[in-house]
């Protein structure tokens, strides 16, 4: 997060583009991150190591996804170290790829 509390711009994202079209569009950059959260999707409460094992994605890359995810406000944590487990919000991110579709459609 930026110093005001405000998530970073994505580099290159034009000014114009609402927030939550940034989020959507960072979610979707990534093959890894998309199979995250999409694991996450179908086994909320999943701890690393299960997603790791669901998604084929090695332990790293779900650690790094998750972090990705949960600053861009995505993912919630419960518990701590290995035994902590996440819920991805697929609320807020259908709300955010409206946001993107519409930018799109403008």
């Amino acid at each position: 997060m930026a110093e005001n509390g405000a998530m970073p711009r994505l580099t290159g994202a034009r000014a114009e583009m609402p927030d939550g079209a940034v989020r959507a569009q960072r979610v979707i950059s990534t093959v890894n991150r998309i199979e995250t959260a999409r694991y996450l999707r179908r086994n909320p409460r999943s701890t690393r190591h299960e997603i790791a094992e669901g998604t084929g994605l090695n332990y790293e890359s779900v650690r790094k996804e998750l972090t990705n995810l949960a600053d861009l406000g995505y993912v919630a944590v419960t518990g701590e170290g290995r035994g902590a487990t996440f819920i991805f919000d697929g609320t807020l991110f259908s709300r955010d790829l409206g946001l993107l579709l519409g930018y799109l459609s403008e």
